[in-house]
Formats: structure tokens, C-alpha cells, sequence
């Protein structure tokens, strides 16, 4: 069950990126949207390798891992 919980947790914060990123790129001029989308797309990336790396071992008490 908490596996379910942490998912969809992942899954709601990435969605609020997501909606921030629609609200940041419809203010903006169009030649500076793919800057946007990178910088997005970059976040999300880092901080879900981050949170994998890091947060998951400490959350589970996983062995091995970087912290866990």
C-alpha cells in the first residue's frame, strides 16, 4: 500500500509540473518556448533520479543503495 501512495504522489507532483509549464509557455513569445520545455523536461529528470538515488532507500529502508 505504500508503494501505491508514494506513486501516486510521484504522479501528482509531476502533473503539477506539467501545469506549471503549460501556465509559464502560454505568457511567454513563441520563439522562447522550447526553452521552457527543456528547462521542464530537465527538472523533472533530475529530481526523479535524485528521489530514486536518495529518497526512495530512506523512505523504504531499502539496503543498498545510495542512503538507503
Amino acid at each position: 500500500m505504500q508503494i501505491v501512495w508514494i506513486v501516486f504522489c510521484s504522479v501528482m507532483v509531476i502533473m503539477s509540473q506539467v501545469g506549471y509549464m503549460m501556465k509559464e509557455t502560454g505568457t511567454i513569445k513563441m520563439k522562447n518556448n522550447s526553452v521552457i520545455l527543456l528547462k521542464t523536461i530537465l527538472v523533472i529528470s533530475i529530481s526523479s533520479l535524485t528521489f530514486f538515488n536518495v529518497g526512495f532507500g530512506l523512505c523504504m529502508n531499502a539496503n543498498g543503495g545510495l542512503l538507503g
